[in-house]
């Protein structure tokens, strides 16, 4: 919400802003994840998996907002 806040004062392209959002949270999800399972087993990727559940309803919540502001 933050950068999202920062870009839209600097007046950058809001599709720019959104992909690099997407970019940087699915990005690090994915890292996080595959490192915690390798070194730390099975319990330890929970807190992943957690995270990929709340980055797919984020998804959505863009996907839903970037229509919105199509149809305005």
């Amino acid at each position: 919400m933050l950068y999202e806040f920062i870009t839209k004062k600097l007046k950058v392209d809001r599709t720019l802003s959104s992909c690099i959002i997407i970019l940087g949270t699915v990005k690090n999800a994915g890292f996080s994840a595959a490192t915690a399972l390798a070194l730390f087993r099975d319990k330890a990727s929970l807190p992943s998996a957690i995270v990929s559940v709340f980055l797919i309803i984020f998804l959505l919540y863009l996907s839903f907002r970037a229509r919105k502001k199509q149809y305005d």
